[in-house]
């Protein structure tokens, strides 16, 4: 039986956890320099993203945040929109280069200027989902948003 005693301790353990658990989400959202995802109407998703020439520091930090990124929003997207963000393109950071970041069944991979074609020098098959989500990941690249479609 619940009495207000029983009640007001679970409130209070409950607010106790919900700080601590939003203390280390903030602790590490500042030690991984995560930032908001871009959302529309902002502009920057509409421009076409530069292409990437060569790979130097400032290109492996973008991956490397963006990585943290895509680790830190997963788990906010499956509890309250109830997907799971398993791909990222640097306009929707903010950054107007040709990279992508994906992630499926736990592994990470980063793609740099992808495009799609018929023949390539390297080419990643990709069927169903996944080639869904990289068509998806490379119109962020091009100023293309899921919205033109409809």
């Amino acid at each position: 039986m619940w009495n207000r005693r029983k009640f007001f301790k679970l409130t209070i353990a409950g607010l106790i956890s919900t700080t601590g658990i939003f203390s280390f989400l903030q602790r590490y959202k500042q030690k991984n320099n995560i930032v908001d995802i871009v959302e529309f109407p902002n502009p920057i998703l509409r421009g076409v993203a530069e292409s990437i020439d060569f790979i130097d520091d400032s290109i492996i930090t973008l991956a490397n945040s963006m990585i943290s990124i895509l680790r830190y929003e997963a788990p906010f997207a499956f509890l309250f929109k109830g997907s799971l963000y398993k791909g990222l393109a640097a306009p929707q950071v903010g950054i107007q280069k040709r990279m992508i970041v994906r992630g499926l069944n736990g592994e990470i991979k980063i793609l740099v200027n992808p495009e799609i074609l018929e023949n390539a020098e390297k080419t990643i098959g990709a069927k169903n989902s996944y080639a869904a989500l990289l068509e998806h990941e490379i119109d962020h690249l091009n100023g293309v948003l899921y919205i033109d479609y409809a």
